[in-house]
């Protein structure tokens, strides 16, 4: 089994400390991301709710400028389906692509005039209610809110992995130029008559009790 020695100890107590601290700051700042992600993601739902609607309730708005508006509506990233249902939930026009059902003309009936907000699989579904018994309806997804999180969190956590990394290979080099005259005073034991006074006093320097424990007990066992 590989020795446990001094440096060894010394290394993990020291390096353990700040792993802990890194990797609960890469979290932290991971978290701080998402929650960020989160809020831009609702301020857009919002936004391109409120703004379709707006123009799609002009009265003198063309089919061909309606189409045309919620294909462009689409340059959202969080958003995958726009359309605009009749009464009877009767789909008008439509922009994207969306596996999520539709309000039924029953579900539309039972709302009153607003905005409602419906959590689907993978995101969100908004609807807004527009003249002439109309509903506009988006469809919205949060898979870009997970993908850039972990692609975020990854780059944070390498990081971090880096920066131990560089701070390991320091503390290794910094303990063994430091516990050297530890190092060298302990296999001098071996043969206490032969140890140098330059050999003590720097060892002593760096660790004066550790030196007088480990001298004592070596004379305790030269004495038995």
């Amino acid at each position: 089994m590989y020795p446990w020695t001094l440096h060894h100890r010394l290394f993990v107590a020291l390096l353990l400390p700040v792993t802990v601290l890194l990797v609960s700051l890469s979290l932290t700042i991971g978290g701080h991301y998402r929650d960020d992600l989160l809020a831009r993601y609702q301020h857009s739902r919002d936004l391109s709710l409120r703004s379709t609607a707006q123009v799609l309730s002009q009265p003198n708005i063309n089919s061909n400028a309606q189409a045309a508006w919620l294909q462009s509506a689409l340059s959202e990233d969080a958003l995958r389906y726009i359309c605009l249902l009749d009464a009877d939930g009767q789909v008008l026009m439509e922009a994207g692509q969306s596996q999520v059902a539709l309000p039924s003309a029953a579900r539309l009936q039972l709302l009153k005039s607003g905005q409602h907000t419906f959590i689907v699989d993978g995101g969100h579904q908004d609807l807004t209610s527009l003249p002439n018994g109309r509903w506009l309806v988006l469809t919205s997804t949060q898979q870009f809110i997970r993908l850039a999180f972990y692609e975020r969190l990854t780059t944070y956590i390498s990081m971090s992995l880096l920066l131990l990394l560089v701070l390991a290979g320091l503390l290794h080099i910094l303990l063994k130029r430091t516990l050297m005259p530890l190092n060298s005073f302990a296999d001098a034991l071996s043969q206490p008559d032969d140890i140098s006074p330059d050999i003590y006093r720097t060892a002593q320097r760096i660790w004066p009790e550790l030196v007088a424990t480990l001298t004592h007990y070596y004379l305790q066992q030269k004495l038995h």
